[in-house]
Parts: C-alpha cells; structure tokens; sequence
C-alpha cells in the first residue's frame, strides 16, 4: 500500500507538472514575461521617432478641436493619467481650445512635415525607468509648431509623460 501511495503522488505530481506546463504553451504563456521592459529599449529609427511625435501631435490636435482630450490620455503613461484627468488637461490648454479654429487646422499641416529636433532624442534612465524627450518644432503653416514631448518606456512601448505645445506668432 505505501508503494502505491507513493506511486498515486507521483503521478500525481507530474500530472500537475504536465498540465500546467500544457496550459503554459496553450494560452501563450511567457516565461521571461516583464523582463522587457527592464531592459533598456532600442532606439527608435528616425521614422519611428517622427512618428512618435506626429502620432503625439495629432492626438493633441483632436483634443484641442474636441475639447476632450480623453483619447490622447487613454495612451498616456501611467503617471500622466495619475496626475491629471482629461478636464484637467482641457483647462491647462483652455487658450488653444478658445483658438482652435486657427490652430487646428496648423497642426494639422504638421502631419505632412518633417520635425526638427533642437536637441538630438537619446534615451536616458531616470531612476528604474527609461525616458526619451522630443523638444523641436514643425515647419508648420502660417507659424511653427514648438514642442516638448517626454515618454517613458512602458508596457514595452513609448507613453506619453509630458507635453508641452507652444506657438510664437511673432
């Protein structure tokens, strides 16, 4: 009997272990899960970056025109959706909104320019996470576009921390 016992827990045993390796594989299970986002990213190709940054833009643009800056939160980091709420950012860029029907249509026309960064992107570590910051402008019509866009690495992609969009009309 205690030959069998011992048998039953074996089996048992490797059952267990046969399963939910089974499992593992089956629902795509990844043993190195959250490891990515340790390590430090790549850096973006100069494509990936003006998009990155025309992509930032646009949403901005849709949120000023709005006035309800919802979507581009909805793919914000984690820190910026803590800080402020989409109402929070709508009262902080009230004066565009008021101005809409001039600038909308300004950074629209960034979508087919090539930005001009004023400081070459670089990925730094701040602490245990990684950021890229974007300052620059747009060769926009009528007058540029200046920005200032900082991401952080997260969820193995680039999230919008800060931004900061200003125009001189001089």
């Amino acid at each position: 009997m205690i030959v069998n016992s011992e048998f039953y827990r074996s089996n048992k045993l490797t059952l267990l272990v046969a399963v939910s390796l089974l499992l593992a594989i089956t629902l795509g299970c990844n043993f190195s899960a959250g490891v990515g986002d340790f390590a430090k990213p790549e850096m973006p190709s100069t494509e990936q970056q003006n998009a990155l940054v025309k992509q930032t833009l646009k949403e901005f643009a849709k949120g000023i025109e709005s006035g309800d800056f919802s979507s581009l939160m909805s793919n914000a980091s984690k820190e910026l959706q803590s800080q402020a709420s989409p109402d929070k950012i709508k009262g902080a860029f009230q004066g565009m909104i008021d101005k809409k029907a001039v600038l909308v249509p300004i950074m629209q026309s960034a979508d087919s320019k090539i930005p001009d960064f004023t400081t070459p992107p670089s990925i730094k570590e701040e602490g245990s996470n990684y950021t890229m910051q974007y300052t620059g402008s747009f060769p926009t019509d009528t007058f540029p576009t200046y920005f200032d866009f900082k991401y952080i690495w997260q969820d193995s992609q680039w999230k919008l921390l800060s931004i900061e969009v200003k125009y001189d009309s001089k």
